[in-house]
């Protein structure tokens, strides 16, 4: 049986991006930014630049607000290192945003040929229940 989170971001699921809001890791102010995400079961995966200030300011604060469509959500992110997990998720993502595919697939193998670093923090969200 799907839980009611698992139902609630099932009707979400296509949105093409979200409003995640987030605390800066120096000032503790708001901010907020657009991204893509992917659903799986009861968890929403985030993926982004590790040099960008979203993902920095989640390793250090990990508590965030999501918005998709009329829909919000508050959870806690947990970045994703174990590699098996972080391919997971890059293919949930690269499924869902086939359009972008071709430059996600030219970053990733410039990263795996030595010709550029893996930039990539991938974010796991627990839904707050």
């Amino acid at each position: 049986m799907e839980s009611g989170i698992a139902s609630q971001l099932a009707r979400v699921a296509s949105h093409q991006t979200m409003r995640l809001t987030h605390l800066g890791r120096r000032s503790g102010k708001q901010h907020e930014v657009t991204i893509w995400f992917v659903v799986d079961g009861d968890a929403i995966y985030l993926n982004g630049n590790a040099d960008t200030q979203w993902p920095q300011n989640l390793r250090a604060n990990p508590q965030i607000t999501m918005r998709i469509g009329q829909e919000i959500f508050h959870g806690k992110a947990e970045l994703v290192t174990e590699p098996s997990d972080r391919e997971r998720i890059f293919g949930m993502i690269a499924r869902k945003y086939w359009y972008a595919f071709p430059f996600i697939w030219t970053l990733r193998w410039l990263e795996r040929n030595g010709f550029s670093r893996d930039l990539n923090a991938a974010f796991r969200v627990q839904i707050n229940q």
